[in-house]
């Protein structure tokens, strides 16, 4: 290291007196850093050559090396894209480039240049055209803050994902939730999932599809009570005492099914990552539900000397039947951007924008994300949902009726080895309860495992 630092300050000073470099330094010392693996320095010294129009293949081929081996895969693109068009079938260039193309989600070209390498290459690269090429579990809970209202949610999703074609992936998942609610009830959950994507030259297309059913058991008792006293109300009376009785009594249950399917197109320019999407939620409920409704008034009448001297009782019961069929439907847009070459490619920005076609209510979620050598953090703020969004974690779609009014997550995600990444989240959510109308917070934590096959 120190070595590294006193060629650097002897070369400074030799660009204080020249003012440039020469290509015969700049190759020789790029190529000594490269046989060493010092990154910094290659980078420092091909940028400088670069600075003094110094350039060859293969100073950009050790300067995209040099930035892939820093994790910094954008400008490695840059530098190895250059030396790929000039000899297109060198198969070190074509490893190198995939898996760049690999950390940049650029499955297209990473597919692309797997065809063209040599048969040996390809036994040491990763070959994404494999009818089962991923699977994911992760199972978690959600617990509320407030236990008398809402006590927990379990829930558990697998998925596994197919590579058919050079442009065409599928992936699907299935998804059990089950929470218990001693306010009002429980409910269970069955979901799937189906999401194709479509891979061009310069973009991607996403369609997917998620079919769900809910049933819900619902037990609900609320009584009210209101006192009051009344002076002088009346000759020879010195007051009266009135209490005021409500209650309500819920029982039955209620299925409902619906489809959240959305249409994406998403593209990467260097840097810089968008997306627009749009979609649709319908849902169908079919409740069986009878309430029974209590009004009671008790009035008592007192004398001066406190002597009760009538008491009077009115009450009214009825009860209903509740079977009509609800659908609902909602149509939605949004859009999502994010800039990944801060802190040299260590941390990303965006910003999430839904907007529901019937509301003038735009959905915001910024997020950040930081990575680390074998370890991602990743970080959002939700505000301002809406009532029947459909929630995303991971592959998991839930209690789409609830009023989420903001929500802040955290993820960590751990490269174990190599094709083995734990996922980590906890999330709180900050809502309104559909059907009692209280408001409510919830944590949720969650742990996952993505297998690459």
């Amino acid at each position: 290291m120190r070595k590294r630092f006193v060629l650097i300050f002897l070369l400074l000073g030799n660009l204080a007196h020249s003012q440039e470099l020469d290509f015969t330094t700049v190759d020789r010392l790029s190529y000594d850093y490269y046989l060493r693996g010092q990154w910094d320095s290659l980078i420092w010294i091909a940028n400088q050559g670069l600075a003094n129009n110094i350039e060859s293949y293969f100073i950009n081929l050790r300067l995209g090396v040099a930035y892939y081996e820093k994790r910094q895969y954008v400008d490695a693109e840059k530098y190895l894209s250059k030396t790929l068009d000039k000899d297109p079938y060198n198969d070190f260039n074509l490893s190198v480039l995939q898996l760049v193309k690999l950390n940049l989600g650029d499955y297209y070209h990473a597919v692309r240049l797997y065809r063209e390498m040599s048969n040996e290459a390809k036994q040491a690269a990763v070959n994404l055209l494999k009818p089962l090429n991923t699977a994911h579990c992760i199972s978690g809970v959600k617990l509320s803050d407030s236990k008398a209202f809402n006590s927990s949610t379990f829930f558990a999703s697998v998925g596994v994902g197919h590579a058919l074609s050079q442009k065409i992936t599928l992936y699907e998942s299935a998804t059990y939730l089950h929470s218990k609610n001693k306010t009002w009830g429980n409910w269970q959950q069955q979901q799937f999932m189906v999401m194709g994507s479509y891979y061009t030259n310069h973009g991607r297309f996403d369609v997917c599809a998620h079919p769900y059913k809910v049933g819900t058991e619902i037990e609900y008792n609320e009584s009210n009570q209101q006192w009051g006293t009344r002076s002088n109300p009346y000759p020879f009376i010195d007051r009266v005492d009135s209490t005021y009785t409500t209650q309500v009594f819920v029982n039955g249950t209620s299925e409902t099914r619906g489809l959240y399917s959305q249409l994406t197109y998403n593209q990467r320019i260097g840097g810089v990552k968008w997306s627009v999407f749009g979609g649709f939620l319908a849902e169908k409920q079919t409740p069986e539900l009878y309430y029974n409704y209590f009004y009671g008034l008790n009035l008592r009448y007192f004398t001066t000397d406190s002597v009760m001297v009538d008491n009077l009782s009115f009450d009214e019961r009825y009860m209903i039947d509740y079977t009509q069929k609800k659908v609902h439907r909602r149509f939605f847009t949004g859009a999502s951007i994010y800039y990944s070459k801060l802190w040299k490619e260590r941390v990303t920005v965006g910003l999430n924008l839904y907007q529901p076609l019937d509301s003038a209510k735009t959905i915001v979620s910024p997020f950040a994300k930081l990575h680390l050598n074998r370890i991602s953090v990743y970080a959002s703020y939700f505000y301002k949902g809406s009532n029947f969004l459909a929630e995303g974690n991971g592959a998991i779609l839930n209690n789409t009726a609830d009023i989420i009014h903001n929500r802040v997550e955290i993820k960590a995600t751990i490269k174990v080895k190599p094709g083995i990444i734990l996922d980590l989240s906890g999330q709180w959510e900050n809502r309104t309860d559909d059907f009692t109308g209280k408001r409510y917070s919830l944590n949720s934590y969650a742990c996952g495992i993505v297998v690459f096959l």
